[in-house]
């Protein structure tokens, strides 16, 4: 568990800043549309950082939703 979070902690800041973007523009055409957040959110996080797909966009849609 401490690894993981060592792991999460450990991403350059460009990254983060990255999927921070790539979560609200996925967030603003969820709101918008109706969909987007997976559609924009999965793809564009699996190509920055692909181990934080399936916990991020989950936990992200139930705070959006």
């Amino acid at each position: 568990m401490i690894e993981d979070i060592a792991t999460w902690l450990d991403m350059p800041l460009s990254n983060w800043v990255e999927c921070a973007l790539t979560l609200a523009l996925g967030a603003f055409l969820q709101r918008a549309t109706g969909f987007g957040l997976v559609v924009i959110g999965a793809p564009q996080l699996l190509m920055i950082e692909p181990f934080l797909v399936p916990v991020v966009l989950v936990l992200f849609v139930f705070t959006l939703s």
